[in-house]
């Protein structure tokens, strides 16, 4: 994510101008800080849908993908799907140490 945010997350925003982009990516990047110590795909898929419907990229009805890529010897990776289409979306790098960022 570095800290930019997809565009394919931004379009889905009815209202941009009302969006907090810095509090988004804080509160992304917060999320993955704890994944560094929790490993759990399930909670990790539940905190990242209420940030999506909190800032409206998504809704009750719109499915979020949260999968497990794999790990390397200094990050986790995992892909993030909006909607039906699981063969899009990006991939989330979280390294493994705390002063390392999210990409």
């Amino acid at each position: 994510m570095g800290r930019g945010i997809p565009p394919e997350w931004l379009s889905r925003i009815k209202d941009i101008k009302l969006f907090n982009r810095e509090n988004f990516i804080k509160e992304f990047g917060s999320i993955f800080s704890q994944e560094r110590l929790f490993s759990d795909t399930d909670t990790l898929k539940k905190r990242l849908a209420s940030l999506f419907k909190k800032y409206g990229i998504t809704d009750e009805d719109m499915p979020l993908s949260v999968q497990y890529i794999g790990h390397g010897f200094q990050a986790w990776v995992y892909k993030i799907s909006l909607g039906n289409d699981e063969d899009t979306g990006i991939a989330v790098k979280t390294f493994k140490r705390a002063y390392n960022y999210l990409q």
